[in-house]
């Protein structure tokens, strides 16, 4: 049985389904990480018991803490005992500007061992839109994105800042 879990604005879209694809998208900064991400990890162990012929796995963060890179990393490197005896891919796609992203990707790709694609998608326009915000506190101004801004207002820091433009 698979298993699916809607994406929040902290937490990526995670479709795993026993016909070998998974999929992981989104942002993930849970409140209680390990908490988010054990039925994911249960279900990966039970799946390499009796893996699909062959898996595919697409990984797309537009963000993540370092806590949710800890668990990713145990989904990994938890899939990766079918292989080669059961043929697997995975993807792993970042933002075109993201280099964070595209360096751990890079990282995942020497150390793991199975065909490892890296692909570059681009930013969603959201997200390349700026404003410009001055802080109530030290009247300084900076020029933060869309994506950055509504971080800031689900935090409630949207009241320490007024916005320019």
């Amino acid at each position: 049985m698979g298993l699916i879990i809607e994406a929040t604005d902290d937490t990526p879209l995670v479709k795993l389904d026993e016909t070998g694809r998974i999929l992981i998208e989104g942002r993930s900064l849970p409140e209680n990480v390990a908490l988010f991400y054990k039925p994911i990890l249960k279900w990966i162990e039970e799946y390499v018991k009796i893996p699909a012929q062959k898996t595919n796995v697409k990984i797309f963060f537009t963000y993540y803490n370092s806590s949710s890179f800890k668990c990713i990393n145990d989904i990994l490197y938890k899939l990766i005992e079918i292989y080669p005896k059961h043929p697997m891919k995975i993807e792993w796609l970042y933002e075109e500007d993201d280099q964070s992203i595209y360096e751990t990707g890079l990282e995942f790709q020497k150390e793991l061992g199975v065909p490892f694609d890296i692909v570059e998608k681009p930013v969603i326009e959201e997200k390349k839109e700026k404003l410009t915000i001055r802080s109530r506190k030290n009247n300084k101004t900076y020029e933060v994105t869309r994506e950055y801004w509504n971080l800031i207002v689900r935090n409630g820091r949207d009241k320490d800042f007024d916005i320019l433009r």
